[in-house]
C-alpha cells in the first residue's frame, strides 16, 4: 500500500490538442494510480470533448473558456480552481509520462532552499531538452527583450 502523500494539481490546457490531452490523461492515469492527483482541464478555445475518458481514476475538472485566455490567466483560474493542494504542477499537453514523477519531485521540494522543480525532459530521440531557465528578474527580462542573452 503506497503511504499518503500530498495532493498534487495539474492543470492542463488545450488549443483544440484533444488527442494529445487523451494521451497525457491515458498516461496519467497508467503511472499515477492511487497517487492523489487532481486535475484542472482548460479548454481555451471550443472543441469536441468526446476524447475524454469517462471515468478517470483521478479527479478531473473542465473549464471552458468563452474566449482565449493566455498562459498565466488560464493556469491562474485553474490554480484557484484546485482549492488546498500541496503542489500545483503546470503540464504541456504534448507530455507523455514514462513513470509517476511526482515522489521524486516532491522530495526535492522538501528541502528547505527548493521552491521549484521540474523534471527532465527528453524527447521522442532520447534527447534531453533545454527546458531550465534563471529566475525572471526585471533585469533580465529587460536584456531578453533588447534581445541579449541572460
Amino acid at each position: 500500500m503506497m503511504a499518503a502523500s500530498p495532493p498534487v494539481g495539474l492543470s492542463i490546457v488545450s488549443h483544440g490538442q484533444g488527442d494529445l490531452v487523451n494521451n497525457l490523461l491515458h498516461s496519467l492515469d497508467k503511472h499515477c494510480q492511487g497517487f492523489p492527483v487532481s486535475i484542472v482541464l482548460t479548454l481555451n478555445i471550443d472543441e469536441k470533448t468526446d476524447w475524454l475518458t469517462p471515468n478517470p481514476s483521478f479527479p478531473l475538472t473542465v473549464i471552458k473558456n468563452h474566449r482565449p485566455r493566455g498562459f498565466g490567466a488560464n493556469h491562474n483560474t485553474a490554480f484557484k480552481s484546485l482549492g488546498n493542494t500541496d503542489y500545483f504542477c503546470v503540464m504541456n499537453p504534448d507530455i507523455v509520462l514514462p513513470a509517476n514523477p511526482f515522489p521524486g519531485l516532491i522530495s526535492i521540494l522538501g528541502k528547505p532552499t527548493i521552491g521549484v522543480v521540474g523534471p527532465a525532459l527528453i524527447d521522442s530521440q532520447g534527447h534531453l531538452q533545454d527546458s531550465c531557465r534563471k529566475f525572471p528578474t526585471p533585469w533580465r527580462i529587460l536584456r531578453r527583450t533588447l534581445g541579449k542573452k541572460n
